[in-house]
């Protein structure tokens, strides 16, 4: 979870991967993740799914809920 210019808003999730010894730049996940709130706290369930927290997905009714 990353606040870098150019994102959906607030803080966005982003991925990177690990390129021999390197890690690439990070890519953000796009709006079917982000929205322009904050999503924070990202996790991978046992599943393989992502989970997060995220204030924008409900217009900030609730504060944070989980998303995924």
């Amino acid at each position: 979870s990353a606040n870098f210019q150019g994102g959906e808003g607030g803080f966005d999730l982003y991925v990177s991967h690990l390129e021999g010894e390197r890690w690439s730049k990070p890519e953000n996940l796009g709006p079917k993740v982000n929205s322009p709130g904050n999503e924070i706290y990202p996790s991978i369930h046992e599943s393989g799914r992502l989970v997060f927290s995220s204030n924008g997905h409900d217009n900030d009714k609730a504060g944070y809920d989980l998303s995924r």
